[in-house]
């Protein structure tokens, strides 16, 4: 059913003499759902009555329940084995719309958070409140990150030990063998960052005279990549591009271009694209419907739109049904623009299939644009200290250590000098290497 923006729109575009295909084009609707909202003249959503074809048996459900766990498949079942014919379909929503046997939704920890955002790994402040006063606290990411590896690893590890029974070589072979939920050993990364959260909890327990010594940090890992990520040579980008709908692909060239954050792009309100200055201001980042600021300092900087970008943004303001300045740029419409899109959801069921059809088999996600676009950078000359403003880092040691990966002909060129220079001796100079005066 049509919602009362989308037949506002409707309305809207009919009023500018827009024709039927036209318009279902545009909105991705039927072209009879468009005659009939134009016949109708009105925005109200219509109320949709529904025989409750489940109610005769509401008191039977309700006993079942408990006797089946909850399971509503063996529910049905029993109900069927009764001579009531209902579809599993039409019992979940009876029981989702009475609230029947759903349990209420609680908060986990101290921290609740309001509505709004989606995932990325970042490590932006929020306030929280303790005693009575809103305090600092880490990002909602990181407290979920941390309580997980607590709940998960070390809480049934360690939790019945002693701070002076701890040994440096039990735990560092215990990180060296430790598993995921899958039973899939752990990577590298989740190791040194398991290691650095029990490390952490012994300076506490210094600081409180609870331990005198910290083991851990005797404690060796190494958080070495297990592979290199997969980046979209330029060929492949613009063969994206070409594959996506009008909205992904606004989508995947604002964040190829621009290196922004999962976090920070779909947390951009068209508030924040100056389309004259052709800039957009990223003060925001939005994780699992929470939306808060960007990751650091150095994050909340304005980031340059190129022309060809600020035009497709102009372009796709005109057919998106939420265009005021405190709208998402990418919102999604099951939530009625009140959230941006899932990032995940994107990658999953348009960007991935479109690199399927293209023939790309590589691993690809939000953060690939990033690295591609700091490789970009290396392989365009580009100087250190510029790429680290493009990318937003705290420091250049980031965008030199993590971001930029040293392309095949720079090392085929450095190759060749170092032959030259050994056996020729030629005076030469690489051409990423500072200018002699």
């Amino acid at each position: 059913m049509l919602s009362q923006s989308q037949r506002a729109a409707i309305l809207e575009m009919h009023a500018q003499k827009q024709s039927s295909r036209m318009i279902a084009r545009l909105l991705k609707v039927s072209r009879w759902s468009v005659r009939e909202v134009v016949r109708l003249n009105t925005t109200d959503v219509p109320a949709l009555e529904r025989a409750e074809i489940c109610e005769p048996f509401r008191q039977q459900i309700i006993e079942l329940l408990p006797r089946c766990k909850g399971n509503l498949v063996r529910v049905q079942e029993e109900l069927a084995a009764s001579g009531a014919t209902l579809s599993y379909s039409a019992l979940t929503a009876f029981c989702r719309r009475h609230g029947i046997g759903q349990a209420p939704i609680v908060a986990s920890g101290r921290y609740t958070y309001p509505p709004g955002a989606e995932m990325q790994h970042d490590t932006s402040p929020h306030k929280v409140e303790v005693a009575g006063k809103l305090c600092k606290a880490q990002t909602a990411s990181v407290v979920l990150c941390y309580r997980n590896y607590l709940k998960l690893h070390i809480v049934p590890k360690w939790g019945q030990h002693a701070l002076s029974a701890m040994k440096s070589v039990e735990v560092e072979g215990w990180l060296r063998n430790l598993k995921k939920v899958n039973g899939q050993p752990a990577s590298p990364g989740t190791r040194t960052k398991i290691r650095n959260l029990l490390s952490a909890l012994y300076s506490h327990a210094i600081r409180y005279e609870w331990a005198s010594r910290n083991p851990i940090t005797a404690v060796r890992t190494s958080a070495k990549r297990l592979r290199v990520p997969d980046i979209l040579a330029p060929e492949e980008f613009q063969a994206l591009l070409l594959e996506l709908s009008h909205r992904e692909r606004v989508m995947v060239m604002l964040d190829g271009t621009t290196g922004l954050r999962r976090g920070e792009l779909i947390a951009l309100r068209w508030r924040d694209i100056d389309f004259e200055l052709m800039q957009a201001n990223v003060t925001h980042s939005v994780w699992r419907n929470v939306e808060g600021d960007a990751k650091t300092e150095a994050s909340r900087k304005p980031v340059p739109l190129h022309s060809l970008v600020i035009e497709e943004l102009r372009k796709w303001k005109l057919v998106t049904l939420y265009r005021t300045k405190d709208d998402f740029l990418f919102p999604s419409i099951a939530k009625n623009g009140a959230q941006p899109l899932t990032p995940d959801m994107i990658l999953k069921r348009h960007i991935r299939p479109a690199l399927d059809r293209i023939g790309v088999k590589k691993r690809i996600g939000w953060h690939s644009f990033r690295h591609g676009l700091a490789t970009m950078l290396r392989q365009k000359g580009v100087d250190l200290k510029t790429a680290q403003e493009m990318l937003r880092h705290a420091n250049s040691r980031i965008t030199a250590d993590i971001y930029q990966q040293c392309v095949g002909e720079e090392k085929r060129h450095a190759q060749d000098l170092v032959f030259r220079g050994l056996l020729e001796g030629s005076q030469t100079q690489h051409p990423s290497a500072p200018l002699s005066t």
